[in-house]
């Protein structure tokens, strides 16, 4: 009675267990030595017992003969399954091949090159044993696999066959696969800060694009003595570096190669190629002081900046007064600034966000060294912008916008529509991102939400008529903003640009406009606000630039304190140091020739600005920007000037046929338009904003309500002219 509970228990296992099965990997012999087989079991029911042809009764066997051998598995319940597997005699290694990882590094009449032969990765090649011959050439062990080097006069692209034996004398061969010469990138030096007293506190910047064939690279820092400071590795992204702790000396930035390793042969190889150029960080002497911190968002309130959680800030402004100096926080919400000895007050520039600790404007004694983190909060729950530049329009040519869109609160936006109403006389071509739809001269895209300061930018390509009748059409668009998340600050939701068709024009240029775009001669001082500068260039060059800088060093009618950036054609790093120095940095922009592509060449940025106030009728504001293209001597644009002036009277004016009355006005404006006028119409506030106003026609023309209109000055365009009018 007691066996048959176990009799059942063994027919349910052998019922349930799944099929037994057998697998058998040969090692094979080579030069007399190895061989092998290994048995892989599953399914069944265990224990297993073995038996081999040979009378073996282990799961695996070595063996030195050649042969074919069986192996018969019986599982616990009698079950059985046999496989058989053949073991080959060599009298050398396969020949190995390995096209993907072959480097050929040095460029000239011989090539050196490392190659990751990963003989001790190979199935079935085993046993080999380290280490390795290869009949005279150098080679070294790394990260645990081999690496050739092989030095030859043999052309890119081919292929060399390398003999070599492991400790036991077994031959073999391997194909080298030679690649392509190093093509090193560019290096521009986009900043460098002095040492305050001899210490370390000086800083070099660097731009720096991709090597050609992807190879990885690394950059060492060198002082002037050969003492390595530090090394990076780059090569497949554009960056920018920055070194910092650095004492007064002439450093070397030396571009080598990355996976040459760093022993005997490495270091030979590593001697053999390489790219530096040198830069020198000055002492500037004992009269000053370094400071240095980080601004984030202070959430707890407990003016200690915390971990992650406590956002940094990116690109936030600091001001230092008496100067004023200026420092521009990082992507990681750190800064440092060298200013001279002495006492300063500090604070930070923005509008939705706020320092609170220190409580501006915080006194700080410059000496030495020091750090002084800021802790922000918040103004406002959310405020998101658009802003909008645009390069020339010519007839015939492309008509390039780009929108920059950017979240100034630590706030997410939710998700955000972005519309823009383009001048009918152009064509849509193309945008990037794609949009969400395009009906008629409305152009709209749905994206994600923007996070904590986070920025994004929209590129839109136009077809302009080849008409030279357009000569002189002011062409308009507005690019409106919302999200999801209410915006506190609608006020720079909207933006409206206006631009005149031109037959010919500088391809590297700064151009004004004032923020009512009434004039780009005149600064109006009772009706503009703002100066909207957009710097623009292009690639005339015979071939592709990789890095594009441009420096603007601000006159003294101008205030850098109201610096808002605005949007650019291409990703770049913005910053204003010193006493008012705007810099733009393109890394890796690659901008092709204009005789290779002619629309794509051409690249932007922008930004506005307010005058310094008081602004005196006649003064003149003139500004001009520098640009630099990879190693080139800069382009300096030809001066842009505003004339600052007073109105002409805000009576009853006509301008082009164009009338309003009264005006100003109270609620109603009435404007006459000629007899069979488009009606369409746009309304800009002094800050540049485009304004929503509710409207019907009329028999002369149209009628405005202005009543939800804040008292001040605007500009009303239509297709018949333009004309200016004030809301009491």
């Amino acid at each position: 009675m007691t066996n048959k509970p176990i009799l059942l228990v063994l027919l349910a296992l052998a019922t349930e267990a799944q099929a037994l099965n057998v697998s058998l990997s040969p090692s094979h012999i080579y030069c007399g030595l190895g061989g092998s087989i290994n048995a892989t079991i599953s399914g069944g029911v265990p224990p297993y017992t073995f038996l081999w042809s040979t009378g073996a009764t282990t799961e695996d066997i070595q063996t030195s003969t050649p042969g074919t051998y069986s192996l018969i598995v019986t599982d616990f319940v009698g079950t059985q399954v046999s496989e058989q597997a053949t073991v080959n005699s060599y009298s050398a290694f396969p020949l190995i091949d390995h096209p993907g990882s072959t480097r050929a590094y040095c460029a000239g009449t011989g090539h050196v090159v490392v190659s990751d032969v990963g003989l001790t990765q190979q199935s079935p090649f085993l046993p080999i044993m380290t280490p390795l011959d290869f009949s005279g050439f150098p080679d070294e062990l790394f990260w645990g696999e081999y690496h050739l080097l092989v030095e030859t006069s043999a052309a890119p692209g081919s292929t060399m066959p390398v003999n070599y034996q492991d400790a036991n004398g077994c031959p073999g061969t391997v194909n080298v696969h030679f690649g392509y010469p190093v093509q090193y990138p560019g290096m521009v030096v986009t900043a460098v800060n002095g040492a305050c007293a001899s210490a370390n506190t000086g800083s070099i910047e660097i731009a720096i694009g991709t090597e050609a064939n992807d190879q990885i690279l690394d950059l060492e820092l060198k002082r002037s003595n050969g003492q390595l400071v530090t090394t990076i590795n780059h090569g497949w992204t554009p960056e920018v570096h920055t070194f910092t702790g650095l004492v007064p000396d002439t450093y070397w930035l030396v571009q080598r190669i990355r996976f040459a390793g760093n022993g005997f042969n490495g270091s030979y190889i590593r001697s053999l190629c390489g790219d530096s150029i040198s830069v020198s960080v000055p002492d500037l002497g004992p009269a000053c002081g370094t400071l240095n911190g980080t601004v984030y968002m202070d959430y707890n309130l407990d003016c200690v900046m915390g971990n992650s959680s406590e956002t940094r800030v990116p690109g936030a402004l600091l001001e230092f007064t008496p100067g004023p100096f200026y420092a521009t926080t990082n992507n990681a919400g750190a800064y440092t600034i060298n200013l001279p000895s002495g006492s300063y007050t500090m604070q930070q520039l923005s509008t939705g966000i706020a320092q609170h600790c220190p409580a501006p404007p915080a006194p700080v004694n410059v000496s030495g060294v020091q750090t002084l983190n800021i802790a922000d909060t918040s103004l406002v729950p959310l405020d998101v912008q658009v802003m909008v530049a645009s390069g020339p329009a010519r007839p015939g040519f492309e008509l390039h916008y780009a929108i920059g869109i950017a979240n100034l609160t630590p706030s997410a936006s939710g998700i955000t529509t972005t519309t823009m109403t383009f001048d009918p006389a152009v064509t849509f071509l193309s945008a990037l991102p794609a949009p969400t739809n395009v009906s008629g001269n409305i152009i709209t895209w749905d994206q994600a939400s923007l996070g904590a300061f986070v920025e994004r930018s929209i590129n839109v390509r136009f077809q302009v008529p080849a008409n030279i009748g357009l000569i002189g059409t002011v062409l308009n668009s507005t690019v409106d903003l919302s999200s999801v998340n209410t915006d506190a600050v609608p006020a720079n939701n909207s933006f409206g640009h206006a631009v005149t068709v031109t037959a010919s024009y500088d391809p590297n240029d700064k151009l004004a406009n004032t923020s009512s775009q009434y004039s780009t001669e005149l600064f109006y001082i009772d009706v503009d606000e703002y100066i909207d500068y957009v710097i623009r260039f292009q690639n005339t060059g015979t071939d592709t630039a990789f890095t594009v800088i441009i420096t603007d060093t601000l006159p003294a009618t101008l205030d850098p304190a109201t610096i808002q950036w605005g949007a650019s054609s291409h990703s770049c790093m913005r910053s204003l140091t010193d006493q008012g120095t705007l810099k733009f940095v393109f890394p890796n922009i690659l901008l092709p020739d204009s005789n290779v592509n002619e629309p794509a060449s051409h690249g932007l940025t922008s930004f506005r600005i307010r005058p310094h106030q008081p602004l005196l009728p006649g003064t003149e504001i003139e500004n001009i920007a520098n640009i630099y293209f990879d190693f080139n001597p800069p382009v300096i644009t030809e001066p842009s000037v505003l004339v600052a002036t007073t109105g002409t009277g805000l009576g009853e004016r006509i301008t082009n046929n164009l009338a309003l009355a009264p005006n100003p006005t109270n609620d109603v404006l009435y404007v006459h338009l000629p007899e069979g006028a488009d009606r369409a119409f746009r309304i800009i506030a002094s800050d540049g904003r485009a304004i929503q106003l509710a409207s019907r026609p009329t028999a002369q023309g149209l009628q405005l309500d202005t009543s939800a209109l804040a008292s001040g000055m605007y500009l009303l365009r239509t297709s018949s002219g333009t004309a200016r009018f004030v809301k009491q």
